[in-house]
């Protein structure tokens, strides 16, 4: 094997990696749903394919920070539209300085605790998980430090409170419910 000489660039072109996450997290998102992220990719199938799980709504935030820290990196605008698209469904999902992941007919895969006896069918309640709040909180720090709009000071500071009520709750596995909790993943 003869060895030829290679030109290799003497830097990382870190705003052409962040145009290229931009494109892959933009199109990781359902346009129809949400938008919502797919969560899972499974492309090791004959036929690849992506589908939603009960994370998605926990994991949506952070997919939204991740672009706003991107465009500062590259000043890309592609998938700006779906972006805020995504950010007007985020902040739809706080009540009461809550994120909750609301029980809605276009999302039956949204939550995979409670289920009903018969194991069919998610109970139709909605749900807030402390990992959802906190990655949707970081998301809110994440826009005031970006854009030093302080217009969402007063929605960061009613979402701390509601994390206070999250951990307050008597519910062993952190899960508020909008009604009195029950046994976590209870098949009675």
């Amino acid at each position: 094997m003869t060895e030829q000489p290679v030109t290799v660039p003497d830097t990382l072109d870190l705003a052409q990696h962040a145009r290229l996450a931009i494109h892959g997290i933009t199109g990781n998102l359902d346009p129809d749903i949400g938008p919502d992220m797919w969560f899972h990719c499974e492309m090791s199938h004959q036929t690849p394919f992506m589908k939603h799980i009960f994370c998605d709504n926990a994991c949506t935030p952070n997919y939204d920070t991740a672009l706003s820290l991107l465009r500062l990196m590259s000043g890309s605008d592609e998938g700006l539209d779906m972006e805020a698209r995504m950010r007007e469904r985020l902040l739809s999902q706080i009540e009461d300085g809550i994120y909750w992941n609301k029980a809605e007919p276009d999302r039956p895969w949204r939550c995979r605790y409670n289920w009903d006896k018969d194991n069919a069918n998610p109970k139709g309640e909605d749900l807030a998980s402390p990992v959802g709040n906190a990655y949707m909180m970081n998301a809110l720090m994440t826009w005031r430090e970006v854009d030093g709009d302080d217009r969402w000071d007063a929605l960061i500071a009613e979402m701390l409170g509601g994390m206070e009520r999250l951990e307050n709750t008597d519910n062993k596995h952190r899960r508020l419910c909008r009604r009195p909790p029950e046994p976590f993943n209870n098949r009675s």
